[in-house]
């Protein structure tokens, strides 16, 4: 019995013992294959039965079976502006295939690589291809990719001819093809959230847009308030973010690995821009608390999903916004429209909860990923980032330019990195002090004034008029100035300063509007209150 019991051990040992060796072969195969190269996608294909392992990189595709033999191999090593989108086997041909993309001067060719031949899907088309799918129905073989506008296409793979089109409002990515289920899988953004959508086959061929959504549900109760809410769950009559209190003395650092801090590809949270500004506004400042929200690896669409969570959880009142970076080394996932997308729906998500929001470009990747395509999205990006900031009226640190053109009689770009994408311990300080500039280049806030009421004055029997501002609680504030006009769009003589909430203001007899500017200590005055009418007159008694 024990002999028998040890046996049927030692098989599984043997048999765990295998499979172990075989996934060391495979990940050391791919090591040594792709040392330099951005491994785009990886997984596994199921074909009759067989399970077969792919590694997608920049610059090559592999397909290997269970030994970790190789049975499909392509490089573009020698291919200059193509990319590798996507990998598969297409019962047809009887093959595995890989989708290729060639870009050159704006356009876009699609071809698909299968045994020893290529085949052109589809020439000179003014938009990328984002995760193409090949799939057969009806014993004919079709191929979809979605586009820059947010729609998937679906192409005949015989006649290359265009058959449907399927178009969304908010952005999309991800195609994958559910065999087993004869569905298309992708990601949808939806109510502030990418969730996972599909469609069948039939419906996509025919053009109809007929969808099911993988519902998950939003963990509301985290941050419900009972005072706020009603029983059903609803508001009293108000948004929340209007109930929303941020801190002046709370900056939120939120981005990816750069936000994290890491240097030579390595974790190093202690040296990054987040305790070097943590220093500057407890040396230089008013105090606070610098946060660390970066998320290494991640890129909009993920940060999306956790964005609205992390402003409840901190309620700081300055975001330090760096996103974007990763997104450019997926051409074949991403769309740039997509990514600008996810950075305008973060931005005016913090301007709704009454935050001030500091964008900046993305750092500039230096080696084979800061060129090409990669460096083509990477400006593409940073454009989009400068229209959003211009569009939405924040402070802007355009630290491509900043990084790209540093000087080289101090060292240069490559001083400011440590490796293709990080910054260095220099570039960290250099991060630190120009977030440190736009947080003391930001106006206070807009004066409000709370109630007013006409008043005499004893010595001129002049009618005036005394105001009630309501508190300017950012620590930076100095003074209110008062200015007023004979008309609402030219009030701009000045009256006087006045440090507190009231203040009395007598003008000689005439109509006048008047409006009140917030002045910080750094001479940075805020836009003007709304203006308030006033009639001044002599009394004769």
């Amino acid at each position: 019995m024990e002999e028998n019991l040890f046996l049927c051990y030692n098989k599984k040992m043997k048999k765990l013992n295998h499979y172990i060796i075989v996934c060391l072969i495979l990940l050391l195969h791919v090591s040594l294959l792709y040392p330099k190269d951005l491994v785009l996608q990886k997984g596994k294909i199921k074909v009759k039965g067989q399970t077969y392992f792919y590694y997608l990189s920049d610059k090559m595709i592999e397909i290997s079976d269970k030994k970790g033999l190789p049975v499909f191999n392509k490089n573009i090593l020698k291919e200059k502006n193509t990319l590798f989108l996507s990998t598969g086997f297409m019962e047809k041909e009887n093959s595995f295939f890989v989708i290729k993309e060639y870009f050159n001067n704006q356009l876009y060719s699609l071809k698909i690589v299968f045994k020893e031949e290529t085949k052109e899907l589809i020439k000179n088309s003014s938009s990328p291809f984002y995760t193409p799918v090949i799939f057969s129905f009806n014993n004919k073989t079709y191929f979809a990719y979605i586009d820059e506008d947010f729609s998937i296409q679906v192409i005949d793979y015989n006649s290359t001819s265009f058959v449907s089109k399927i178009s969304f409002k908010t952005p999309i990515n991800s195609l994958k093809y559910i065999k087993n289920e004869n569905k298309i899988e992708f990601y949808n953004f939806f109510k502030g959230k990418y969730v996972k959508i599909f469609i069948d086959i039939k419906d996509l061929i025919l053009g109809k847009k007929i969808i099911k959504r993988e519902k998950k549900a939003y963990n509301r109760e985290k941050y419900k308030n009972p005072l706020l809410y009603t029983e059903n769950g609803g508001f009293f009559g108000r948004k929340f973010s209007e109930y929303f209190s941020p801190d002046y003395k709370k900056f939120l650092g939120f981005g990816d690995s750069i936000t994290f801090g890491y240097i030579n590809r390595q974790e190093a949270p202690d040296k990054g821009y987040i305790p070097r500004l943590q220093e500057i506004v407890d040396t230089q400042w008013y105090g606070g608390k610098v946060i660390n929200e970066g998320v290494p690896g991640e890129v909009t669409a993920d940060a999306v999903n956790r964005f609205e969570e992390v402003i409840l959880k901190y309620h700081a009142k300055y975001l330090l916004f760096h996103e974007g970076t990763n997104d450019a080394i997926f051409p074949n996932r991403f769309s740039v429209s997509s990514i600008l997308f996810n950075i305008k729906y973060m931005i005016k998500k913090a301007i709704d909860y009454d935050m001030i929001p500091i964008l900046t470009t993305i750092i500039p990747r230096n080696g084979k990923w800061g060129e090409g395509i990669y460096r083509e999205r990477s400006i593409e990006i940073s454009n989009g980032i400068i229209e959003i900031s211009s569009e939405y009226k924040t402070e802007l640190i355009d630290f491509f330019d900043i990084f790209l053109n540093y000087p080289e009689s101090e060292g240069g770009y490559m001083s400011l990195m440590s490796d293709t994408v990080h910054p260095s311990e220099k570039g960290y300080q250099l991060m630190a002090e120009e977030w440190f500039s736009s947080l003391k280049s930001i106006p206070p806030d807009v004066p409000i004034i709370l109630s007013h009421k006409n008043t005499i004055d004893s010595v001129s029997n002049t009618v005036g008029i005394m105001i009630n501002l309501k508190d300017i609680v950012d620590p930076d504030f100095k003074r209110f100035n008062i200015y007023y006009g004979e008309k609402p769009d030219s009030i701009n003589n000045f009256y006087k300063s006045v440090i507190e909430r009231r203040a009395l203001i007598i003008l000689p007899a005439g109509k006048y509007y008047i409006a009140i500017k917030s002045e910080d200590n750094y001479g940075n005055e805020s836009e003007m209150s709304l203006p308030l009418k006033y009639i001044s007159y002599h009394l004769f008694f």
